[in-house]
């Protein structure tokens, strides 16, 4: 089940995935329960919801899903009503991820093209391509919708890129590599790593929530761990690390799928939520790292 929140009020849209349908779910989070306002049941899988406070939008096949199928994009209104569907271009058929700017003007979305496109809402137009990466990962904004970040990942090595925006003008970016802690730390160079990115507010920083399976394959038959990182922003170079194990979730080091982990920070940034393949939630200090 993917989540996502209105920006303001309390309304929440909820996808959940049986037998390749997405049931939608329009829920109240006013009460002390949730409440749902409507709920429709679509024939195909709806993918990377994210949202602005006048709609909510995501991706899919068309069915039956293949590296061949079209693909869409779908805009709802928080009232449960469908408003438009767009097909993207061939460069854009098998996407990867999808991030909404805060202020509602633009959408990020990576794709196995090796390339994230930044697109205007909602008319999606194009204004910039921005390539690297044979799997692009944890696409972010900051809040200010200043700067657009993601993961970048191939087997010789990866990074996290760092662009910064001014109006429909997407600058050249910066990499943030690994090399500092190479030998310390797990992740090696971020060859084959996936992540789930965040900035705290104010741009203190970027929290990268990152694993891969090289991490974790110590010859004994664990494979994934991760590492929760936050790097500097003007320097690059990582403030704190803490090792996402076994001693902290379960299920990490227990599996050979890819964990499916989202971090999200709480309003004024002191606190960040991870969420783990167990469906525990660990809450850590973004001040130290600590839990």
């Amino acid at each position: 089940m993917r989540i996502a929140l209105h920006p303001r009020d309390p309304i929440a849209v909820a996808l959940a995935y049986v037998d390749k349908s997405t049931v939608v779910s329009m829920l109240d989070l006013s009460g002390k329960e949730p409440k749902a306002i409507c709920e429709e049941r679509l024939d195909r899988c709806l993918y990377c919801p994210s949202v602005t406070k006048d709609f909510w939008g995501c991706l899919y096949h068309e069915p039956p899903a293949s590296f061949d199928s079209p693909a869409f994009f779908e805009m709802w209104d928080w009232k449960g009503k469908q408003r438009e569907q767009t097909q993207f271009d061939h460069d854009c058929i098998w996407f990867q991820d999808m991030k909404f700017s805060p202020d509602g003007r633009l959408a990020a979305i990576s794709s196995f093209g090796e390339a994230t496109r930044i697109y205007t809402l909602p008319e999606l137009k194009v204004i910039a391509h921005l390539e690297g990466g044979e799997y692009i990962s944890g696409t972010a904004f900051d809040d200010s919708s200043s700067k657009v970040s993601a993961m970048h990942t191939f087997q010789g090595g990866g990074y996290i890129s760092l662009h910064r925006i001014d109006g429909n003008e997407v600058e050249e970016g910066k990499e943030i590599r690994s090399d500092t802690f190479k030998k310390e730390s797990l992740l090696y160079d971020f060859a084959d790593t996936f992540a789930s990115l965040a900035f705290l507010p104010e741009n203190k920083g970027i929290l990268a929530f990152a694993t891969n399976s090289a991490a974790g394959d110590q010859g004994d038959g664990t494979f994934w761990q991760g590492e929760l990182i936050l790097f500097a922003l003007d320097s690059n170079s990582p403030i704190w690390r803490t090792i996402i194990d076994s001693n902290l979730a379960k299920v990490v080091g227990e599996t050979e799928a890819i964990p499916t982990t989202f971090i999200t920070l709480c309003a004024a940034g002191e606190l960040a939520l991870v969420g783990t393949l167990d469906g525990s939630v660990l809450v850590i200090r973004t001040g130290d790292g600590s839990l």
